[in-house]
C-alpha cells in the first residue's frame, strides 16, 4: 500500500510518507522520554510513539550546549529510552493515530526561552496544548509549515493541529530563506505560522504566494507595516496574530493588533499597573497566587470587553543613563525607512550609562542609505536617548532558538 506524504524537510529535501511512519511504529519498540533529536523526522516518530502510549516526553533543545545541560540539571549523557508494548493490531491508518493523539493522556515538559536567565519547566497536559486546534472536514486538506522550533510551544501547537487531522507538513525552521521561499509554492503550503522576524526575513522582494491561505503571527509584537506586506505577498491568506506562551499555551486570537478576550475567560484575564494578568486555574502547572503575571505590557483600548494592544515584554526594557527604552518601538522607526529590512535593537553595557543603545540593520537588496543619514533622520522623530549610539550595516539579523529577534 503507497501512502500520501507526511513530512517533506525543506533543511535537506527528504520526504517522508505515512507508510514510513507506519512503519517505524510498529516495528520499534522503545521511545526516548529525553533525548536530543537528530532531524525532525526522528523527532516527530518519537513524539507520535510516546502520545500514543499515553508517555512522559521531555522536549530537549539539539543545540543545547553541555554547559546548558547542566544548568538545567542534565549530565551530559542525558539520554533516557523506555520500552514499548507491542501493538496487537497494527496501526496502518491516519484515523488511528488521530484518535489516540487526541485521546492521549500524555505529560509533555518544555523549557521556556530562558532570555532572562536559566529556563523554566512547564508540564503541559494534551488539553491545554490543543486548547485552540481545530478538527474537521474544513481542515482536513490544510498543509502545515513547521516555521518554529519544534521543541517549544509553538512549534508543537503547529505540529498537533497538524497531525490532528492527518495533514502534510513541510518542515521550514532549519532551512535556508531561499529554500523556504521555493517550498512554500512547490509543496503547496496553504498555512504558516511564525514570529514576525520570520516574515520579515523572507519578505525581501516582490514574490507573491497566493497557495497560501492562513497567515499566523506569534511570539513577537507585529506593525502596521508588516502586515501591509504579508497582505501584498499573500494575497489570498487571512492574517491573524496569536498571543501564546509556554506558560500559557495559546489563549487569544486577533485579525488586527487588538486582542479580544473571549467571554468564556472574561473572569480570568485582568490588567494591573499595564501587566497582562492571567488566572491560574488557566495553566497546567501548579502556581502558588491565584493571579498569573504575565510579563506582558499591555495597553488597554477598551475595558467592558477587554481589548487590549500588546506593547513589550516587561523585562525588554533597556536601561539608558536612567531612561527605560522600549526596543519595540525604536525598532518600528527604524522598519519604516523604505531602505531597511529588517532591525534589532539591543543594550551593550556601559559602565556610565548602564547601556549604549545598539542598531543592527539588514538593508533591502538594490537600496542604498547611509548611517549618517538614518541618523538624521531619527533625530526628528525619537527623544534623544531613544537614538541608536552604534549602527551597524549586516547580512543577516541573529535570531534566538524559538526564532525571536535575540536582544542579547
Amino acid at each position: 500500500m503507497q501512502s500520501e506524504e507526511l513530512l517533506f524537510d525543506a533543511s535537506d529535501g527528504t520526504c517522508k510518507t505515512y507508510n514510513d511512519l507506519f512503519k517505524r511504529i510498529n516495528n520499534d519498540t522503545y521511545y526516548y522520554e529525553i533525548w536530543r533529536y537528530p532531524s525532525f523526522y526522528d523527532f516527530l516518530v518519537n513524539l507520535i510513539k510516546a502520545l500514543l502510549n499515553d508517555r512522559v516526553i521531555t522536549l530537549i533543545d539539539k543545540d543545547l550546549s553541555s554547559e546548558e545541560l547542566v544548568n538545567l540539571g542534565y549530565s551530559t549523557k542525558f539520554e533516557i529510552k523506555h520500552e514499548l508494548k507491542q501493538y496487537d493490531n497494527k496501526i496502518v491508518d491516519k484515523r488511528t493515530i488521530i484518535d489516540k493523539i487526541l485521546n492521549s493522556r500524555s505529560l509533555i515538559t518544555f523549557f521556556t526561552s530562558g532570555t532572562t536567565g536559566i529556563p523554566k519547566k512547564i508540564v503541559h497536559t494534551l488539553s491545554t496544548l490543543t486548547r485552540m486546534v481545530r478538527v474537521g472536514e474544513n481542515y482536513k486538506n490544510n498543509v502545515w509549515a513547521i516555521a518554529y522550533n519544534p521543541t517549544h510551544m509553538a512549534g508543537m501547537q503547529v505540529i498537533l493541529q497538524a497531525l490532528a487531522n492527518g495533514n502534510r507538513m513541510v518542515y521550514l525552521f532549519e532551512a535556508s530563506n531561499d529554500q523556504i521561499k521555493r517550498s512554500i509554492t512547490e509543496r503547496g503550503i496553504t498555512h504558516i505560522s511564525a514570529t514576525p522576524t520570520f516574515y520579515r526575513l523572507i519578505l525581501s522582494d516582490n514574490t507573491s504566494y497566493p497557495v497560501v491561505k492562513r497567515i499566523t503571527l506569534g511570539g513577537e509584537k507585529s506593525d502596521a507595516k508588516l502586515h501591509k506586506l504579508l497582505a501584498i505577498s499573500f494575497p489570498n491568506s487571512k492574517i491573524n496574530n496569536i498571543y501564546a506562551s509556554t506558560e500559557l499555551g495559546s489563549l487569544f486570537v486577533s485579525y488586527g493588533e487588538n486582542f479580544v478576550v473571549p467571554i468564556s475567560i472574561a473572569s480570568k484575564v485582568k490588567v494591573k499597573e499595564n501587566e497582562l494578568l492571567i488566572h491560574s486555574s488557566l495553566l497546567s502547572w501548579h502556581y502558588d497566587d491565584e493571579w498569573y503575571p504575565t510579563g506582558d505590557i499591555v495597553e488597554v483600548i477598551i475595558k467592558k470587553s477587554l481589548t487590549f494592544k500588546f506593547k513589550h515584554r516587561k523585562n525588554e526594557m533597556i536601561n539608558v543613563g536612567g531612561y527605560k527604552v522600549n526596543p519595540n518601538e525604536v525598532e518600528e522607526v527604524i522598519r519604516d525607512f523604505p531602505e531597511v529590512r529588517e532591525v534589532r535593537i539591543f543594550g551593550k553595557p556601559n559602565s556610565v550609562l548602564g547601556n549604549v543603545l545598539c542598531a543592527d540593520i539588514v538593508l533591502n537588496s538594490q537600496k542604498q542609505i547611509e548611517i549618517k543619514e538614518i541618523f538624521k533622520k531619527l533625530k526628528n522623530v525619537l527623544q534623544e536617548y531613544k537614538i541608536p549610539r552604534i549602527i551597524k550595516f549586516i547580512d543577516k539579523i541573529e535570531v534566538t532558538r524559538t526564532g525571536k529577534l535575540s536582544r542579547k
